[in-house]
């Protein structure tokens, strides 16, 4: 349902209601009659609550049965999240008291059940918040990584909006300047406003082509990134997934095809979530169900950030030189014969090879580190016989660890201040590409009315990019993200 012309008084939990805690909020807004306060706190009927204090009060239903007991602050509008007038109750966190509230506020006092987003919607719509802002609201309440954090924040902030100003003010320098040739071309020397129009030309194309850089790369591998396993069936993947989540989470057989479909769990690397994700194991196999399973994994280590390759040394494998993987990691390494194996298949890799030794038991449980790697395995450490120093030794610094290579990538990723959010993405790709057509055009004609119309695809595109104009559908599809109660 949509946002527009949805008036009057709305109410939200707006924290989680997942799991019991020690507080929670039940917002309202659009509150033009305060009396409400004063039958559910029985403060009399002369009570009008100061803006910005704060009330301790138990709150009770007409019949005189408790509600709960808590604080609850009114914010007046303007002056307020949604430039409405709001007030806040902090109350027990358990989900019960918290529904009860809200189901008693709409049962007595007509108040509506706020849809995702309503909250910030009407921030929006009373100029609390522009939509960039709205957007980078929607990436901090959302955001699996640190990267995600810091982008929704520097927009939150408006530190990407005064690029996006700084671009529309040069394009409506370039569009007075065409206006004036083409009413005033009689009054005014050309040559000058055509030297002008170059160099804000150069500022504007400089402008709109670091953007751009900043549009460039995979936003999924930044937002929700993925690190895939895998291998052949009975390489050891499950073990090793088990092993870096540090519970038995997937099935481990010596029964080969055993898992048949990916499973999935987030792990916490450098304070940002990743998805590791242990796939179906490849074989041969006429099983319909099992190929469904091997055909997803093919595909989920395709789109996947980081690929790690698990691997038996004792599989027959064939590896060529073109092996795309992040990593390898490989299993069995305390069985007899392994250091032959190893080195055999590692002089036709060229990668970062890692050692997964020690027991599986609870003793070698952990985090993705040193104690449950043997470390990078380059050739020279495989030119002699692997002890049980290199496959259980001593500590390994960080820089050494699968861990640090994951994060390594994931940070490279991250050094051009990509643009987080995908339509902002899009519409700067479509400035980007309507300038250079525009430049192309003056660079073949003076005539200003030709100029004038290809400067006005630009005008239109930065409207939508600073939320100027918004199509209704595209602010629907971003309020939906949104929790209900923000």
């Amino acid at each position: 349902m949509s946002l527009q012309n949805q008036p009057g008084p709305i109410v939200a939990v707006s924290t989680g209601l997942g799991e019991k805690s020690a507080l929670g909020i039940v917002r309202v807004s659009g509150i033009e009659d305060l009396s409400f306060l004063r039958a559910i706190t029985k403060k009399g009927d002369g009570f009008l609550p100061e803006a910005r204090k704060a009330y301790f009060s138990k709150f009770s239903k007409e019949s005189g049965e408790i509600l709960d007991e808590g604080i609850f602050i009114y914010f007046k509008g303007p002056e307020s999240f949604t430039g409405e007038n709001i007030v806040e109750f902090n109350l027990h966190g358990n989900p019960l008291i918290l529904n009860n509230f809200c189901d008693y506020l709409v049962e007595k006092f007509s108040f509506r059940r706020a849809q995702p987003g309503e909250f910030s919607y009407r921030a929006l719509k009373n100029n609390k918040l522009n939509l960039t802002q709205v957007e980078g609201l929607d990436l901090i309440l959302n955001a699996n990584s640190g990267f995600g954090l810091k982008a929704g924040t520097e927009l939150l902030n408006n530190k990407l909006f005064k690029s996006y100003n700084e671009v529309r003010s040069l394009f409506l320098e370039i569009k007075m300047h065409l206006e004036i040739l083409i009413d005033f071309s009689d009054d005014v020397g050309e040559d000058e406003i055509f030297q002008k129009l170059e160099f804000i030309h150069t500022k504007f194309h400089g402008l709109i082509s670091k953007l751009y850089q900043r549009t460039q790369g995979n936003l999924n591998h930044l937002l929700s990134p993925v690190i895939s396993l895998y291998g052949a069936t009975n390489a050891g993947k499950s073990t090793f997934f088990n092993k870096l989540l540090g519970e038995d989470r997937a099935i481990v057989s010596s029964v080969h095809g055993t898992t048949r479909d990916s499973i999935s769990e987030y792990v916490q690397l450098f304070g940002s979530s990743f998805k590791l994700i242990d796939t179906a194991g490849l074989r041969d196999t006429s099983e319909e169900v099992e190929n469904l399973g091997i055909e997803r994994s093919k595909k989920i280590n395709e789109e996947s950030f980081f690929k790690i390759f698990v691997i038996n040394p004792f599989d027959n494998l064939t590896i060529n030189k073109d092996f795309n993987f992040d990593a390898i990691v490989f299993t069995h390494g305390d069985i007899p014969g392994a250091d032959k194996k190893l080195k055999s298949i590692t002089s036709k890799i060229n990668g970062n090879f890692f050692l997964s030794s020690g027991p599986m038991g609870a003793e070698g449980i952990g985090p993705i580190g040193a104690s449950n790697l043997g470390g990078p395995i380059e050739p020279q450490l495989l030119s002699g016989p692997i002890g049980a120093a290199f496959k259980y030794g001593g500590p390994i610094g960080p820089e050494n660890s699968l861990e640090y290579f994951i994060f390594n990538k994931y940070q490279s990723l991250t050094l051009s201040n990509p643009i987080a959010i995908s339509r902002h993405r899009d519409v700067i790709s479509d400035i980007y590409h309507a300038f250079n057509e525009y430049l192309a055009t003056y660079g073949e004609t003076r005539d200003c009315a030709i100029l004038s119309s290809f400067a006005n695809r630009l005008g239109a595109s930065l409207d939508e990019l600073i939320g100027v104009i918004s199509p209704q559908d595209v602010l629907d599809s971003i309020f939906s993200n949104f929790c209900i109660g923000k």
